[in-house]
């Protein structure tokens, strides 16, 4: 088995046939199996997909689990050599997988890779990366994500691609705000400055080593 596709649905029944229908042809000449994992639907998906597509691999959880949960479902019973985290609202072009697995045989050193996402007039994703990213993009999202949706959770949804140098100063920032020691003013110019160090030092980490900056940006391959 060369490749498992993994599907998270969470009442994907619009958007399932269109990803299904684009497998065979962006997978030609591969041997994959695809594993559908359903955090507990309420629409038409899974009787469909039952009834159309017997031959996919489905796991139905009785409650919504969530995207990461989901794909360790999924992950656990995979037998193929790679995995294929696809999204339900994405199909493939034609060849990407195959193009994608081959490359990967020969880049021994490269432990993930990801196509690059287009639009359906096929212009680049925004948020997906057609080239190394430049210190100026990510302080561009850094401030959007940290001033526009400054809560919690648009914090939570930041750190996780940011790295860690600014969560400290975040907490104190945020602590600093709510206890009225400092105005919004203030605590947004603080962040906005952190924010800036944080970027310079993301990429000064990425770029350390040159195999260390293969493995992390191997999506522009």
């Amino acid at each position: 088995m060369d490749v498992s596709i993994l599907i998270v649905n969470w009442n994907g029944a619009r958007l399932l046939p269109d990803c299904l229908d684009s497998i065979p042809a962006g997978a030609e000449g591969l041997r994959y199996e695809v594993i559908i994992v359903d955090n507990a639907s309420t629409d038409e998906g899974v009787p469909w997909l039952m009834a159309v597509h017997p031959e996919v691999e489905l796991i139905r959880n009785p409650q919504n689990l969530g995207f990461a949960r989901a794909n360790n479902q999924a992950l656990a019973i995979a037998r193929g050599r790679y995995a294929l985290l696809l999204n339900n609202d994405a199909r493939l072009a034609s060849g990407t997988l195959t193009h994608l697995v081959d490359w990967m045989d020969k880049a021994r050193m490269v432990g993930a890779v990801s196509p690059r996402l287009v639009m359906p007039d096929g212009k680049p994703q925004p948020y997906a990366f057609g080239k190394d990213p430049t210190p100026f993009y990510l302080l561009r999202r850094g401030l959007w994500c940290w001033i526009v949706r400054s809560t919690i959770g648009g914090w939570r949804s930041l750190r996780r691609w940011i790295g860690s140098p600014a969560r400290a100063c975040w907490c104190v920032a945020t602590c600093g705000r709510k206890s009225g020691c400092w105005t919004r003013l203030f605590s947004c110019i603080l962040r906005i400055t952190i924010g800036a160090c944080a970027c310079v030092a993301l990429v000064g980490r990425c770029g350390t080593t040159r195999a260390s900056r293969r493995c992390i940006w191997a999506g522009r391959a």
